[in-house]
């Protein structure tokens, strides 16, 4: 073989493997499973963090982060509100086991539970729930919030959110929009 042909051959071979990994690259997806990616996609960031022309949400993942996320939220204002001082106290492991303080979801069924305080306040936590998850309210707001996009996640994953008082219950319908969209790529 002469020396030409061992150099073609070897640029052939070289702009091959750069070629085939290129292509590989381009149609090449991560999963998004974090609620804060998700936010991220939902404020217009999310590209910046990944160089890649496609992801793949974990819709049922992202689900679970999320609703992790908004306990920790809910027990941290628990913990704020009545001084104390974290969440190994006694006291307030029992509030968690019980579900009187946090949030959790059964399935597309989110909960949120506040059953410590002033009973009272129940009627102004209902309506402010009822209006900070409104559709329409949340058209054209600034939507880098972290609790816009908290509301827009509401909608997005649960087709209703019970909230629970001291001696009350209200079941606020949400929007649902990722239903029957698990696994989808964009």
């Amino acid at each position: 073989m002469t020396k030409a042909l061992k150099i073609v051959g070897f640029w052939t071979v070289l702009i091959l493997v750069i070629g085939v990994g290129a292509w590989l690259e381009w149609f090449r997806s991560v999963d998004i499973v974090t609620y804060d990616d998700w936010c991220a996609d939902r404020t217009g960031t999310l590209r910046a963090r990944y160089t890649v022309p496609q992801f793949n949400f974990k819709y049922a993942v992202i689900r679970d982060d999320f609703t992790r996320t908004l306990n920790d939220q809910l027990i941290q204002s628990a913990l704020d509100t009545f001084g104390w001082k974290n969440r190994e106290d006694k006291a307030v492991k029992e509030l968690i086991r019980l579900q009187m303080i946090g949030a959790w979801h059964e399935g597309t069924h989110l909960h949120l539970a506040n059953e410590i305080g002033d009973g009272e306040g129940f009627a102004d936590w209902e309506s402010k729930m009822r209006a900070g998850v409104d559709m329409k309210s949340l058209e054209g707001q600034d939507n880098s919030s972290g609790e816009h996009c908290i509301a827009i996640s509401m909608n997005d994953f649960f087709e209703d959110v019970t909230l629970h008082g001291t001696k009350k219950t209200a079941v606020i319908p949400l929007a649902y929009t990722v239903r029957g969209q698990e696994g989808s790529v964009k």
